[in-house]
């Protein structure tokens, strides 16, 4: 029986509904298949199942889920140094770069001379999910404390007047 004059159905009450996507992957132009199932016996459906088309699957956000963290108390040693902890992400994969506008990669930026560094970093969204907008932090890498202790033998031994002897610095 059809619908009639001023009868409704009610989603839930009378009848379920169900969409399932042919391909779940965001995109445009997705078929859909709908299963509708009865619960009002009153009325019957000529097809249970009825194809939608020229969908649109839009792409979620990606998150950071833990943000990385500069690491704490860096300090010269001549060696390649990490500079940040690695953060995580849904929806994707976390770069870094120490250039906002530079090349990102998954690996760990590292600094070995003392000073200032900016690293940025940012969730690369998958086939399902944006890119999140890139992140900045700053961190520091001290400058090590050089010792210098000169030592002379006795028969080095100057006077005033006298020439200073070469010292060579080793740290």
């Amino acid at each position: 029986t059809e619908v009639q004059g001023s009868d409704s159905l009610t989603l839930g009450e009378d009848y379920t509904a169900t969409a399932v996507f042919d391909d779940a992957g965001a995109g445009d132009n997705k078929t859909s298949t709908v299963t509708v199932t009865l619960k009002n016996g009153n009325y019957t459906l000529a097809s249970d199942t009825y194809q939608l088309t020229g969908l649109t699957i839009t792409k979620a956000n990606a998150a950071v889920t833990a943000a990385p963290t500069a690491v704490a108390e860096l300090t010269y040693n001549g060696q390649a140094q990490a500079l940040v902890t690695a953060g995580t992400a849904t929806g994707g994969t976390m770069v870094y770069s120490l250039e906002q506008n530079g090349e990102y990669a998954e690996s760990i930026p590292t600094g070995t001379n003392a000073g200032s560094y900016t690293v940025y970093y940012y969730v690369k969204g998958d086939v399902n999910h944006n890119d999140t907008t890139p992140v900045s932090m700053t961190v520091s890498i001290a400058q090590k404390a050089a010792t210098v202790a000169v030592q002379l033998a006795p028969s080095n031994r100057i006077y005033v007047g006298d020439k200073l002897p070469d010292v060579e610095l080793v740290y």
